[in-house]
């Protein structure tokens, strides 16, 4: 950092009142640690916290609070706003979450790393693989290539209601324009055959095979 003496005119520099003024400034001021301050706390996404991580969320469009309300459609009576056979699953008697989930620092920081990543990435299989195993590391989760202009997600484990949000609404799999993507969570585990790493009788639940 620059001294006193090197920022005051030639003509004061014998001063000793200007020069202790100049340096009691200095100190209070100390501008080096403020930049750093800075750097640390807003610029650096890697150490930034609190209000510098908001701040990185409105640069990304990603708020720190996640609206869990789900709304999914379930079998009904015709009139009850509720769904015929083969279109959707029958109510467990589980209420749906709702309400609003606030993310810790370190959940946002990665998440916000995840959307960056996002917005440059390839829209194809392989890239978004890549991408789901970063936001899931060690989960089971992939996409499929389905066919033309069609994509499967396939989530073999039970996502937390913030985390399907997440997933669904916030633009993290970049998928290119007008391609279908099927969304299929399945939590194991499930009632099924030995040989396909299922469990037997008295032990699981029958999987409804409702996507999510």
């Amino acid at each position: 950092m620059l001294q006193p003496g090197e920022t005051v005119q030639s003509q004061y520099a014998a001063s000793p009142v200007i020069r202790a003024l100049a340096e009691s400034a200095r100190i209070r001021i100390a501008p080096d640690a403020d930049i750093e301050l800075f750097y640390r706390s807003v610029f650096n996404i890697a150490t930034a916290s609190g209000a510098g991580l908001d701040i990185w969320g409105r640069i990304l469009g990603m708020g720190r609070k996640v609206d869990i309300t789900e709304l999914t459609d379930f079998f009904g009576f015709y009139g009850s706003d509720n769904e015929p056979f083969d279109q959707a699953p029958f109510w467990n008697g589980a209420n749906q979450p709702d309400g609003v989930y606030e993310l810790s620092d370190e959940a946002y920081r990665q998440l916000l790393l995840w959307k960056a990543m996002a917005n440059i990435s390839a829209a194809d299989a392989a890239s978004l693989n890549n991408l789901l195993q970063g936001l899931f590391p060690g989960r089971n989760i992939v996409v499929y290539e389905t066919g033309v202009m069609a994509l499967e997600l396939f989530l073999y484990f039970p996502l937390e209601p913030w985390e399907r949000t997440i997933l669904k609404n916030y633009g993290l799999i970049a998928k290119g324009a007008g391609v279908e993507l099927n969304w299929v969570e399945i939590p194991y585990p499930v009632f099924g055959f030995n040989e396909a790493g299922y469990d037997p009788f008295d032990s699981e639940p029958f999987w409804d095979g409702s996507p999510r």
